[in-house]
């Protein structure tokens, strides 16, 4: 029985030592800087399955062990925070990086028009920059600037938008339609103006 109670005991003692020995190695290898070759871009559906992930990380080179994140995912127990979406990965980063990435949601989203109005701008001009970004045809944002049920939604008095496009940067994710840019640069003239004016 003794014999018996020691072999359990050391045997034990040698598992929590194996186990302690691994958690420690984890530990480390998850704060290691790895070097993310080039742009990954990597799409994370909905109902993917950690070792999917792990092992789409691991061959696309964004973690060094696709098996080592998947412990160390379980481990911490953060697999149901991850949010599904479009992921970009670029320079060092250490797996406990890109698990924070999917936890935060940080997910990619290109910008595919960006339009610049400099102040001063006329309309024409205006409808030039947008039909050079692919948003809609010269004749059609034009018809669409001085229609008057238009005009009306926007409240601008006057026959077409010339004065009320806020000269500013706009960012689109999308590609937007002729009406949702000028009805944003309007928007924006709205909330830009002083207030009493």
């Amino acid at each position: 029985m003794g014999r018996l109670f020691k072999y359990l005991f050391f045997s034990t003692l040698l598992g929590l030592a194996v186990a302690f020995g691994a958690l420690m190695r984890l530990k480390q290898w998850s704060t290691t800087s790895f070097q993310v070759k080039g742009e990954v871009i990597l799409d994370f559906a909905p109902g993917t399955t950690l070792g999917h992930l792990s092992r789409s990380l691991d061959e696309k080179g964004v973690v060094d062990g696709g098996t080592l994140f998947q412990a160390y995912i379980r481990i911490a127990g953060s697999y149901r925070h991850f949010q599904a979406g479009h992921y970009r990965f670029t320079g060092t980063m250490t797996p406990v990086e890109v698990a924070e990435t999917f936890i935060r949601g940080d997910v990619y989203s290109p910008l595919v028009a960006q339009i610049a109005v400099p102040e001063g701008f006329t309309i024409k001009q205006v409808i030039d920059r947008l039909v050079a970004n692919g948003i809609g045809t010269n004749r059609e944002l034009m018809r669409l600037a001085k229609n008057r049920k238009f005009l009306e939604s926007l409240n601008v008095p006057g026959p077409s938008l010339e004065g009320f496009l806020y000269p500013a940067t706009y960012d689109y994710r999308e590609l937007p339609t002729g009406e949702q840019v000028l009805t944003e640069m309007v928007k924006t003239f709205w909330r830009q103006l002083p207030k009493n004016y």
